[in-house]
């Protein structure tokens, strides 16, 4: 369900993204541009005291962005649109800061570029002009004046945030009141009314969905159906009548016998004790730990049990630390030599490395070799047999084309003889014939799937006409639509399984809800939920959360009524999506005054970031109308909705 705090944290990370990348990769162009009016027919996008943003502008700042993190089509028009606003906000900082006089100094910017590039002043001396502008094209992508520029913006934007800002504060009281709304915690035992579970008590007779078909009879239509026949040249058929002799494999093997060289290798199991990150205390404590499980292991435990449930190597620890084959240099340095010095069957003792301790077993060894002919002819025979099916397969479909641009209105046997004359009888046992069911527009075709092709071949021809070869998992497939039932009232039979299906999920509804109702009822007479629970076959769960928390998936405050209500007081029926919740406070925890004394300074600072990006967008738009209206800031929706909603215009 729609939560606004929740969505609110969302856009905020989204837009950090997007707004972050901008200020690493952006150009601005500061330059006065010819004063063009801002029509649909050109690219200005708006004007800035004089200054032009265009869409040029824009797809420069998304080109940047896509080459450091791909951005998916459905959220271009998102991120142009912050772009835009950015570069609107950075001219309208640019005047409204040579209108108060404020400027960024020489000293500021050299400061900043000390902070975010350390290496240039090694030991505190200047790497010099030419280091210094390598450094800045292999991290930011930018030569040395743009991205100054970029630093002199953003200085120049946080000089504004500290004037918006600076007398901003929280009060005591407003840190205690979300300490309060985080911490406080109470408990419940609910019962949950599903539909879904009641759905097999309702069995409705023939005249009750004759009832509900005909109350809600303009709910049934049928949409157009549609069969074809069909000419299919099957990959699998085709394969199996394909021969490759041994002479051809042996010459393939010979060309390519580097392929079949096989280094030495081990195949391994291991058990790994992580230490990355621990003090040396902990590492002492992971090693007497790894020291019992090696004894272990070492009188006939398990190996693989053992690893899956002592190993910390995600990557293996469900396979029973199985790491399969590894060559000389897969590893570090410590457990290659272990692993390739031990006999098969053999444990290792503990092996230290950077990640942590190792307990090794080897399974399998392998010196250098090449594999012989008869080891790699099965493989040989299918990676020449899929380029041999791949091969003949396009040729064939290439004749089928030409076959249907000569005439699109034969019949689908007169294609097949055809082929049969062009590429011999032989092709006959790799065709298949046959015909689709009626089918709609979004169903899938048995047998042929549910690619865009295959359905624009469908309903995109008329009756009789011809498709071009069409490509499926199953091989090329030509389509000639015999049939077509247009759109029309369903009659019950037709869409039984619909009125069945549409019957039981609305009683199954008024059934949970009806339940839900009688068991709010029993609990305010009087009687324990977890009894009145069992007579309607609901089992009774226990949960404790906080105002921002959630029970069973759903977002508490469909619950805050639990945190005022006394304890043993029922509350309910709670509707969540269609589902019903009856339950009864068992308990209310409240947060300890020392609990709220270590979160204190995190909570204010929270709030009062939250307080300045408030007040500082506050600013932001204000200034935007301030300028709109002294007309120093013209936009042209017309060519914005162009650029960030294409498909509406």
């Amino acid at each position: 369900m729609f939560d606004p705090r929740s969505n609110k944290l969302m856009m905020k990370i989204i837009l950090g993204v997007v707004l972050g990348l901008v200020s690493l990769g952006m150009l601005l162009y500061l330059v006065p541009m010819p004063t063009t009016p801002l029509d649909a027919g050109s690219d200005g996008l708006a004007d800035v005291g004089g200054q032009r943003i265009t869409v040029g502008d824009v797809q420069r700042q998304l080109d940047l962005i896509s080459q450091r993190q791909p951005i998916p089509q459905q959220l271009r028009g998102f991120y142009a649109r912050q772009i835009f606003d950015q570069l609107v906000f950075n001219h309208m900082l640019e005047l409204e800061a040579s209108r108060l006089g404020i400027e960024v100094s020489n000293q500021e910017l050299a400061d900043q570029i000390h902070q975010i590039l350390p290496q240039a002043f090694p030991k505190g001396q200047w790497v010099g002009g030419e280091a210094y502008s390598a450094m800045v094209q292999q991290q930011f992508g930018l030569t040395v004046p743009d991205f100054e520029d970029q630093l002199r913006q953003s200085i120049l934007a946080q000089k504004f945030r500290q004037l918006v800002t600076a007398g901003i504060t929280v009060s005591p009281q407003e840190v205690h009141q979300e300490f309060l709304r985080r911490s406080e915690k109470v408990k419940i035992d609910y019962a949950m009314v599903d539909p879904a579970a009641l759905a097999a008590k309702i069995h409705p007779a023939p005249s009750d969905l004759e009832a509900w078909y005909n109350a809600h009879k303009s709910a049934y239509q049928v949409p157009e159906q549609r069969s074809a026949s069909y000419l299919l040249l099957d990959s699998d058929l085709l394969a199996k009548n394909t021969t490759i002799p041994d002479a051809e494999l042996q010459d393939y093997y010979n060309k390519h016998i580097e392929l079949y060289q096989v280094p030495d290798r081990v195949h391994v199991e291991h058990i790994l004790f992580m230490t990355v990150g621990k003090t040396s205390a902990e590492i002492a404590e992971i090693k007497k730990q790894a020291e019992k499980v090696l004894e272990l292991v070492q009188h006939g435990g398990d190996f693989a049990k053992l690893a899956k449930q002592y190993s910390e190597d995600p990557g293996s620890k469900d396979k029973g630390g199985d790491l399969g084959w590894i060559l000389k240099g897969q590893t570090v340095p410590e457990f290659q030599q272990v692993a390739f010095s031990l006999p098969i069957g053999q444990v290792s003792g503990l092996v230290q490395t950077q990640y942590g301790f190792h307990i090794i077993k080897v399974l399998g060894k392998e010196t250098a070799h090449t594999k012989s002919f008869d080891e790699v002819k099965p493989q040989i025979l299918q990676a020449m047999l899929t380029d041999r099916v791949q091969q003949e397969s396009e040729q064939i479909s290439d004749k089928m084309a030409d076959i249907v641009r000569n005439s699109s209105r034969q019949t689908i046997a007169a294609v097949e003889s055809a082929l049969e004359t062009a590429f011999g009888q032989q092709l006959k046992a790799s065709l298949t014939t046959g015909q689709t069911p009626l089918v709609s527009v979004t169903q899938p075709v048995p047998d042929l799937g549910s690619s865009s092709d295959i359905r624009d071949a469908m309903f995109g021809q008329s009756m009789g006409q011809l498709s071009l070869p069409i490509r499926t998992q199953r091989g090329y497939v030509i389509l000639s639509v015999n049939k077509v039932v247009p759109t029309h009232q369903g009659t019950l039979t037709e869409v039984q399984d619909r009125v069945q299906g549409d019957y039981v999920k609305a009683k199954s509804a008024e059934l949970a809800h009806s339940d839900a109702d009688q068991l709010a009822a029993a609990l305010k007479k009087g009687e324990k939920l977890a009894q009145a629970a069992k007579a309607l076959d609901l089992d009774v769960v226990s949960a404790d959360f906080s105002r921002t928390g959630n029970v069973a998936g759903v977002p508490a405050r469909q619950f805050l009524s639990a945190f005022s209500a006394p304890v043993g007081q029922a509350e309910g029926p709670t509707q969540v999506g269609t589902k019903w919740i009856v339950y009864t406070v068992t308990d209310h925890e409240e947060p300890s005054e020392a609990d709220f004394a270590r979160q204190r300074d995190s909570i204010e600072q929270e709030l009062q970031s939250d307080a300045r990006d408030n007040a500082f967008e506050a600013f932001r738009h204000a200034l935007e109308n301030q300028m709109k209206s002294q007309g120093k800031l013209t936009i042209s929706a017309e060519n914005l909705k162009r650029l960030t909603n294409p498909s509406q215009t």
